[in-house]
Formats: C-alpha cells, sequence, structure tokens
C-alpha cells in the first residue's frame, strides 16, 4: 500500500462574484445578469480606474465567458489591473493564467503578493512551488510555511499537503499523529486524497490507534468518489 503523494498545483480560477461592497456591477453579476454585467462594469471601470470589483469580475466573466465570448487576453488583461490595485483574489487569479502558460517566474511573483494579503489557495500554490522547485530554487520548509498557513484557514489542499509532510518527514520532524491531524481536517472537508490516506494510517496504525473500521470508513468514503487504491482497499478488507 503506497500513500498518495501531494496534489498537484492548482491551475484553476477562483471565481469570486462581489467582494467587499455591493455595486450595481457586482449586483447584477452575483444574479447572474451577466450580459448586462459586462456593459455595466465596463463602464464602471471606465469612470474609476481604481474599482477593483468591477475589474475582478470583468476578468471573471472573460476568461470564463460568461455574457460575453470567452476572451483569455481580457481576462489577463482586467486581472492585471485589478492585481496592480492589490485585490488579492485577481492576484491569484493572474498567477494561476501564469501557470496555465507555464510562466512560472510571473506565477510565482504574484501567488507571493496575494499570499502574503493571507489569501489560502495563493499560500497554498506557493507552498507547491517551493515544494517541487516549480521556478523557484527548491525550498521545503518554506513549503511549509505556506501550507500550514494555508492549512490554518482551513484550505483543504494545503491541509493534505502539510499531512504529508509530516508523514513523510519533509521539511519537519517526521510526527505521524500531526499526519493524522491534518488529514483528518482535509478528510472531513471531503477530500478524497486525504480520506484514503486517512484510511491508510488507521489501517496500520500510523499516529493513530489501529482501526480496521475506521480504516475501512475512510477507504469508502474516497472510493465513493472513485479513487481506485481506495476501491482496492475497500474490497481487501472487507
Amino acid at each position: 500500500m503506497i500513500k498518495l503523494n501531494k496534489l498537484v498545483l492548482l491551475i484553476f480560477g477562483t471565481v469570486i462574484a462581489s467582494i467587499g461592497y455591493a455595486s450595481p456591477c457586482s449586483d447584477l453579476y452575483d444574479t447572474k445578469q451577466y450580459k448586462s454585467a459586462i456593459e455595466i462594469c465596463t463602464e464602471a471601470v471606465q469612470n474609476n480606474k481604481n474599482d477593483t470589483r468591477s475589474q475582478f469580475n470583468l476578468g471573471v466573466m472573460y476568461e470564463n465567458g460568461l455574457g460575453v465570448a470567452q476572451n483569455y487576453s481580457k481576462a489577463l488583461y482586467w486581472y492585471q489591473q485589478a492585481s496592480n490595485n492589490g485585490l488579492a483574489a485577481a492576484q491569484y487569479n493572474l498567477g494561476v493564467m501564469y501557470s496555465q502558460a507555464e510562466d512560472n517566474n510571473q506565477a510565482i511573483y504574484w501567488y507571493e503578493k496575494a499570499a502574503k494579503q493571507g489569501y489560502a489557495g495563493a499560500q497554498c500554490n506557493l507552498g507547491v512551488m517551493y515544494d517541487t522547485g516549480k521556478g523557484i530554487a527548491q525550498n521545503v520548509t518554506k513549503a511549509v510555511y505556506w501550507y500550514e498557513k494555508a492549512a490554518k484557514q482551513g484550505y483543504a489542499q494545503a491541509q493534505l499537503n502539510l499531512g504529508i509532510m509530516y508523514s513523510q518527514g519533509i521539511g519537519v520532524i517526521l510526527d505521524e499523529s500531526k499526519a493524522v491531524f491534518w488529514y483528518q481536517k482535509a478528510a472531513d472537508q471531503g477530500l478524497m486524497a486525504a480520506q484514503y490516506n486517512l484510511g491508510y494510517m488507521f489501517e496500520n496504525g500510523e499516529g493513530v490507534a489501529k482501526s480496521l473500521p475506521k480504516s475501512l470508513y475512510w477507504y469508502q468514503k474516497a472510493a465513493a468518489q472513485g479513487d481506485d487504491s481506495a476501491i482496492k482497499s475497500v474490497n481487501r478488507l472487507r
């Protein structure tokens, strides 16, 4: 039996409707009146170049083809405008778009901007970059630092990755009980990989009292989501 590896870098934008305050732009976006939202949001940013929420919403709509033809160049432009104005969610999405384009230097730059503002998704992705040495010198200590920042905010993927760091003693002193703690946090949120890993820990008594019933419970949870290793483990333990 082999524990699952860490999740790969997340490469999807976080679609957030309105952030901070209500406006005609965000109200239309929230009610999915996207064609009208495009018009009103565009007007808003023309009148106020510091309207980060409207800039961000335009980025989301162009990225996802909501009310307008999908246009990644325009999405990138509007995320860039909102990012320059300091909006963490836009900085994260901009980092994601650069990750998709395999421009790791720019991705790291924007992830770090958002991470320092406390944006959990960016903290996790920045941790992965340091963990894998993608676009930056590998530094597992910094990876743990950023995983922990995101994990403490309840970000499931970071909780899983932090659990794996503890279970393998990477960047931290090996501590299986802490691994179980973080696997449990992520598993409770429904993260399939964490559910499998938690089942593994219970089956083998690593960091927790051995319990085949609890092991089977978590394997079944992961198996229900289609995890092949979990399905095999369920069949083996039944």
